[in-house]
């Protein structure tokens, strides 16, 4: 299993579709192996497939592997987070933390929610505020908040590309509309 996940991890870089497909596959036939789900699970977020890993979670998961609350609550906060719900988000880490008080991963999630929440808020006020070049300081701040939230990332990129295009720098705003579908393929 272990040399499986190291070849896996390679398909991550060299070619994502096809780990995307194999996975797939792997999990159909070998549908006991939670930590290959998990796998899973992870690339279609990865691959800003939100949707598809939410359905997958539900419909595939056993109910007793539910029951694990790092394989089902984590992952649907986490999904939800990835697709901007932060109050379903928190509503699957506030769940866990009544039942377990103290959970570094599930209040390093929330916490990173209400920051990330926040900084966008901000951003929008100055942007709304006309304040342009400030606007683009706070999405560029925002992109690198979390790398791997793609699909926030990518309506941030379009954001900015807005902000550019305001300020009539139009390579700028072409190259972060661009961008924004490197981040997120299905934005287009």
């Amino acid at each position: 299993y272990i040399k499986a996940k190291q070849k896996l991890k390679e398909f991550q870089y060299t070619d994502p579709q096809k780990l995307e497909e194999v996975l797939s596959n792997l999990v159909k036939e070998a549908s006991a192996f939670t930590d290959l789900k998990v796998t899973y699970i992870e690339t279609l977020l990865d691959h800003v497939k939100i949707m598809e890993a939410l359905r997958y979670i539900e419909s595939e998961v056993a109910k007793e592997e539910k029951k694990n609350t790092e394989i089902y609550d984590y992952l649907c906060a986490l999904a939800f987070y990835y697709d901007g719900n932060y109050q379903k988000a928190k509503l699957f880490i506030q769940k866990v933390l009544s039942q377990v008080n103290d959970n570094k991963k599930y209040t390093d999630l929330y916490k990173r929610i209400k920051e990330i929440d926040g900084l966008k808020n901000k951003a929008n006020e100055v942007f709304k505020a006309g304040k342009y070049e400030d606007a683009i300081n706070e999405y560029t701040t925002l992109l690198e908040y979390d790398p791997s939230n793609k699909k926030f990332n990518s309506i941030i990129l379009a954001n900015r590309a807005l902000c550019y295009q305001k300020l009539k720098r139009n390579e700028e705003a072409l190259r972060d509309g661009n961008k924004c579908l490197e981040y997120n393929p299905n934005y287009a």
